[in-house]
Order: structure tokens, then C-alpha cells, then sequence
């Protein structure tokens, strides 16, 4: 869904177009109530974690009802001067965060969560982790990597086309 840039999205880090939590709108009213659902749902997550001392403001950039919701983020991080803007993907996949700075598109953002998931499924089927791969709140068994990697094939060959590059 695009929408003109006003007072409140006008100054985004990203390309694009974002709206706000209370402006989610899906194809039907189904639609509509998954995506803010989801919406929510990465909120929630931020707000849990413990470098998160404050959310400022939150946006819905993309997604797929009941399967992936690309989020936006201004926040405080402990540690960090200033306010932070960072991604979070939550849906029918493990939840993840990712500072804004290097990825400007929900597109590039979604490709390098992607990319990330498949790399820890990866270590995950030797019953391996790293804290260099992106952060899976499950153990690492090949059970889960079999999980890790259906969950990577439907984002990338299903979804990832549908998701804007700009």
C-alpha cells in the first residue's frame, strides 16, 4: 500500500513509504486485522528486549498477512547517542531486529533476514550457532533447521518478489 508522506513519516531513514500502526489496511478486514496483528507483535518484541529503553515511533513498511511483517522502529538504545532506527520482521518466522543504517528498502532488509536465517539454519543442521548469525529462539537442531529452511524457501522464491525495492 503506498501512501504520500506526511508530517509524521516525512523524515524516514528509508525509501519508500511507511505507514503507521492505526493505518494498516489489508485486502479485506481478514487482512487488515493479521498484518496489525503482526504489527503489534513486533512491537511487543522490541520493546522486550533488553537494549530497548524506549520506542518513539512505528511504522508497517510491507508484508504478507499471517506469514511476514517488514516494521520500521524509532527507538532508544542503550549505549547508542540519539534515537535509533531499526527494522523488525515478525509472522509465521522467528522474530528479528536490524539497525536501518545499511539496508534502506524493506526489499534489501527482508533479503539480508533471509540470507541470515539461512546461514543459522545451516549451522543449526550440525547442531551449531554463532553469535555472528542472526539470533533464533530455538536450540539448533536439524529438526529446526529443517524448519529454518522451508520458512527461507517460501520468503525467498514467494514473497521477497511482492516486497518493494524502493
Amino acid at each position: 500500500m503506498l501512501v504520500p508522506a506526511n508530517d509524521e513519516t516525512a523524515a524516514l531513514p528509508i525509501s519508500g513509504t511507511a505507514v503507521p500502526f492505526d493505518e494498516i489496511s489489508g485486502d479485506d478486514n481478514e487482512d487488515t486485522l493479521l498484518l496489525k496483528g503482526m504489527a503489534e507483535d513486533a512491537l511487543r518484541f522490541v520493546r522486550s528486549r533488553s537494549w530497548c529503553l524506549a520506542t518513539h515511533r512505528h511504522f508497517f513498511v510491507d508484508g504478507v498477512a499471517g506469514i511476514v511483517a517488514i516494521c520500521l522502529f524509532e527507538v532508544t538504545i542503550r549505549g547508542y547517542s540519539g534515537n535509533q532506527w531499526i527494522w523488525a520482521f515478525t509472522g509465521d518466522i522467528p522474530r528479528a531486529y536490524m539497525l536501518v543504517e545499511s539496508y534502506r528498502t524493506p526489499y534489501a532488509a527482508l533479503t539480508c533476514y533471509i540470507d541470515g536465517l539461512e546461514a543459522w539454519a545451516k549451522e543449526a543442521q550440525h547442531g551449531r550457532t554463532s553469535p555472528h548469525l542472526i539470533p533464533v529462539n530455538v536450540p539448533p537442531t536439524p529438526e529446526y533447521a529443517a524448519m529454518a529452511f522451508s520458512r527461507v524457501e517460501t520468503l525467498r522464491n514467494h514473497i521477497l518478489p511482492n516486497i518493494r525495492r524502493s
